[in-house]
């Protein structure tokens, strides 16, 4: 690992923690989306992201940097990780805002099996690589009083074999995305009363065989009571992706909850094939 600064007005030390992604999403909870001991899958705008190695937590407190500063960071990456035939030069460098994951790619080795980004500011950084889901057109809808299914796809994110989910349960079919859709067709970041919303989500399937799916859409109350619940099933190949949405009538003001499981059906006994994804909707007046 190298780590180059420009314009350092005090020097100090610099810190580095190597680990794995497992051990950082306990450090960073939601910096993942599936975080094992090896692999991760996150987001990146609207493309889902693989890890490709060791993450880095940098730490450059100690340092003091001039205006108009930057840290250039080699960190190496793990090219078995990659899918067949993936050309390695589209291997990306990727660093945590905070918030949301960035690609900060500068160059990457591939005789090194390397990959430097330019940072201006620091927090977990990891080499990895990215595949957009494509939108899409008809899909199978379902039940629960109303929601309706969006389209379907495949991207070039790899599957895992049945071995890699015995410790990973839950990352079988994974949500990629969320979004809230106003009257006007665009996404918004809060309701209006008695205003129609639609929420809609991106997900799909990890496995290198079929899946049966259910995916439930809830809103809950602020007094933890549900306002609304319906869902969608079908059946998603290999690497295939879809979207799902439902259609809701914005009810009293205050914070909403919108909770999405992802199950393999409808049924007394049902499997988890996902974690549960919670994302804040507030509705105004």
């Amino acid at each position: 690992m190298k780590i180059v600064l420009s314009n350092v007005a005090v020097g100090g030390t610099v810190v580095i923690q190597p680990g794995s992604p497992a051990a950082i999403q306990a450090l960073v909870p939601g910096i993942f989306t599936v975080a094992g001991a090896d692999t991760a899958i996150f987001n990146v705008g609207t493309s889902t992201a693989n890890v490709l190695g060791t993450v880095f937590e940098i730490d450059t407190s100690a340092i003091t940097l001039g205006a108009g500063a930057t840290i250039d960071v080699t960190i190496p990456y793990d090219p078995t990780l990659l899918p067949p035939n993936f050309n390695e030069a589209n291997v990306k460098f990727f660093h945590w805002t905070g918030t949301a994951w960035q690609d900060v790619t500068l160059t990457v080795d591939t005789a090194n099996n390397t990959i430097t980004g330019r940072l201006t500011s620091l927090s977990p950084v990891v080499a990895g690589y990215t595949s957009v889901a494509p939108a899409g057109g008809g899909a199978v809808g379902g039940g629960g009083g109303g929601t309706t299914g969006g389209g379907t796809g495949v991207d070039l994110t790899p599957t895992y074999p049945d071995s890699y989910f015995v410790s990973n349960p839950l990352a079988k079919i994974q949500v990629q995305g969320t979004a809230f859709i106003g009257s006007s067709g665009q996404a918004v970041a809060a309701a209006r009363t008695g205003g129609q919303i639609d929420i809609q989500a991106t997900f799909k399937n990890y496995q290198q065989s079929s899946q049966n799916y259910a995916i439930i859409i809830q809103v809950i109350d602020k007094d933890g009571f549900t306002a609304d619940v319906g869902w969608v099933t079908g059946t998603l190949a290999s690497g295939e992706t879809t979207n799902a949405a439902r259609s809701w009538v914005a009810g009293d003001e205050g914070n909403y909850t919108v909770r999405i499981f992802v199950w393999d059906g409808i049924s007394q006994t049902p499997t988890a094939l996902s974690i549960v994804n919670d994302k804040t909707l507030t509705v105004v007046a």
